[in-house]
């Protein structure tokens, strides 16, 4: 039961991570990759109120966390198998 409640939280923990990383760790650098430098509107702050570059860093993000997360949970499941 523990293992199971550990396995959820990691999994969590790695979809936020991802997540919090895509919108807020490095929003230049990801633009920049994705070729959405221009989306930003000139004089606009990065991050601010009218960002769309944030909302397509943000769909990004839960994209590839939900994939981490599935990782995440096919690995520990192989490395800690379930009784049956």
């Amino acid at each position: 039961m523990l293992l199971k409640s550990v396995k959820k939280s990691l999994g969590t923990a790695t979809l936020l991570a991802v997540f919090g990383l895509c919108v807020f760790g490095y929003p230049t650098e990801i633009n920049r990759m994705l070729g959405i430098q221009g989306l930003l509107r000139e004089g606009e702050r990065l991050n601010g109120p009218e960002d769309i570059t944030m909302l397509i860093r943000a769909v990004l993000g839960i994209v590839v966390g939900a994939a981490a997360c599935v990782g995440v949970w096919k690995i520990l499941r192989s490395l800690f198998p379930t009784p049956s």
